[in-house]
């Protein structure tokens, strides 16, 4: 009988740690698929979307090869639904921020965040930087960078106007940034690979 139990709770915990997605792998995830529910995903296929992810592929060939990977059941319709203390709680951290537009996941992450353990200050931080993350494509755009790629990029080369871009400058540019130390990156680094 001991053994029952032992093994039945060695079951159940290790069933309930099989999707194990951070809350910026959602985010990424999601700047690439933002109507997909990736809190449901085991860790194989989270560990698998992030290695397309921080691939050399292009924008449009990482989206094509992470919609071969979303289960048929992962996707999210709508927005989120949250309760007017949610909205309160959420609103104390960012403003001006419309939480019933955006997918569940991502409002969940920040309520998560919000009643955390953490600081003020670095909830504040953590949530802002969750939903400049999962910004979609700008409208006005003349390639497929998100917001949060254009803030990346930005950070690092303020004086580069990311509209004029390609899609594969933004890539190489997203490259360079992903796979050199923060210290080590250059501005004039960045203005060489887009000239």
């Amino acid at each position: 009988m001991k053994r029952f139990m032992i093994a039945s709770a060695l079951a159940l915990t290790t069933a309930t740690t099989a999707f194990a997605a951070t809350d910026n792998e959602i985010a990424r995830i999601q700047q690439y698929l933002p109507d997909v529910d990736v809190s449901t995903w085991s860790n194989t296929q989270v560990a698998e979307a992030m290695n397309i992810i921080t691939s050399t592929d292009s924008h449009s060939d990482i989206e094509n090869k992470l919609e071969g990977i979303v289960p048929a059941t992962a996707t999210v319709t709508g927005g989120a639904t949250l309760t007017e203390n949610e909205m309160v709680t959420l609103s104390r951290y960012v403003d001006n921020v419309d939480f019933t537009t955006l997918p569940q996941p991502i409002v969940d992450s920040a309520l998560s965040i919000a009643n955390s353990e953490d600081d003020e200050s670095e909830a504040q931080r953590k949530i802002e930087s969750l939903l400049v993350d999962y910004q979609q494509p700008a409208d006005t755009m003349g390639n497929g960078a998100t917001e949060a790629q254009m803030v990346i990029i930005n950070r690092h080369a303020p004086s580069l106007d990311v509209s004029t871009l390609s899609d594969t400058q933004v890539d190489v540019v997203l490259n360079y940034i992903n796979s050199t130390d923060d210290a080590s990156i250059s501005e004039n680094e960045i203005l060489s690979l887009v000239q």
